[in-house]
């Protein structure tokens, strides 16, 4: 599609700053993974306690995803997302100052309620400014965040932790995304409030179903009577939980069960995210090239998504039988999801 420049420009910046709040959302996961040792050792926490402190977040987020569906329709990305990062960044400069489990745990739970409208944001915003037959590559680049912040974090985190300590690294973080949520909110609108041509606006919505109600409650509950829903359900269990293992246990595996420095793990521990963001981006490219070729924009997505997941499979298994350090980190998977199923563009059917 043929844009003015204005709109470029437009697609061009809200397509950074999801980068930017994309990547300081995974280094605000990564930060207690690079932390793991010195934590437990400092609060007296066990592996167990440390599971629970990870899991925390995980179930927080993962319980938020539907509420933030219906707030997306109802307040728009420019708010939510602004107020997400506004209450994550809060949880974890909170994190430096917490003394017991009790603190620790409360703030991990908000760390992952604030969290949760990050990428489902993301996702509105490639819907609300992309033609819906050129979203596959703008969707493989926001997603690329969930790569290139956990392949960046660990060298960037444990330097902080060395130089500053433990809490030091989780206030600094907080204060960098509330200074990021000041940015998003100033800088972000919607297409129909920025200012580019009208015409522009016409030829993105050209692709979009037309709308006739707002979607109720009632309505977001049927989705679970179809088949699709529980197969997006299950392929990005598969995906978020093998992502979630691998991102949250390299640090801690390769400081305690490979006996390598903690500088050293900050580095190694990079590697297989690295490869995650080629993952990303080829995923994105691979869509829009299905789609070109006359598959359906559903076909295009699943069919890509079905591939990585079982790449994810065999490679986690050779990992799992690794003898070697070069061994296991070749074979650690990178999860990525580039391969996002096209949203609607509001919250109409």
């Amino acid at each position: 599609m043929r844009y003015s420049r204005p709109t470029h420009r437009m697609q061009a910046l809200v397509l950074f700053l999801l980068v930017c709040s994309g990547i300081i959302n995974f280094f605000d996961r990564s930060s207690l993974a690079i932390a793991n040792v010195d934590v437990r050792h400092d609060l007296a926490l066990d592996a167990t306690a440390m599971g629970a402190l990870l899991s925390a977040f995980a179930l927080s987020y993962a319980f938020t995803q539907l509420p933030v569906g219906l707030l997306i329709d109802r307040v728009g990305p420019r708010v939510l997302l602004a107020a997400g990062l506004a209450l994550w960044s809060s949880a974890q400069a909170t994190v430096g100052l917490v003394t017991s489990f009790s603190q620790f745990i409360w703030a991990r739970i908000a760390l992952g309620i604030g969290e949760a409208p990050q990428f489902p944001t993301s996702a509105r915003v490639v819907s609300n400014w992309f033609h819906v037959t050129d979203r596959g590559i703008p969707s493989g680049i926001f997603n690329s965040a969930s790569s290139l912040g956990p392949a960046i974090a660990p060298p960037v985190l444990t330097l902080l932790m060395l130089n500053f300590g433990w809490r030091a690294m989780f206030v600094i973080l907080g204060v960098t995304g509330l200074v990021a949520a000041v940015i998003w909110a100033a800088l972000y609108r919607d297409p129909e409030r920025a200012e580019i041509p009208a015409e522009d606006v016409a030829t993105i919505r050209s692709g979009d179903v037309a709308s006739t109600s707002r979607v109720t409650i009632g309505q977001w509950f049927r989705l679970f009577r179809c088949r699709t829903t529980w197969g997006m359900i299950l392929g990005n269990f598969g995906n978020g939980y093998s992502f979630w293992l691998f991102q949250t246990w390299i640090p801690g595996y390769l400081e305690m069960e490979r006996h390598i420095s903690v500088a050293r793990t900050g580095i190694y521990a990079s590697i297989p995210m690295l490869c995650g963001i080629v993952g990303s981006l080829l995923g994105g490219y691979v869509v829009d090239l299905l789609a070109a070729r006359g598959f359906t924009p559903l076909n295009s997505r699943k069919l890509p998504v079905a591939a990585g997941l079982i790449g994810v499979a065999v490679f986690t298994v050779l990992a799992a039988y690794s003898t070697t350090n070069v061994a296991a980190l070749s074979y650690c998977p990178a999860p990525s999801s580039s391969a996002v199923l096209p949203a609607p563009r509001s919250g109409r059917w």
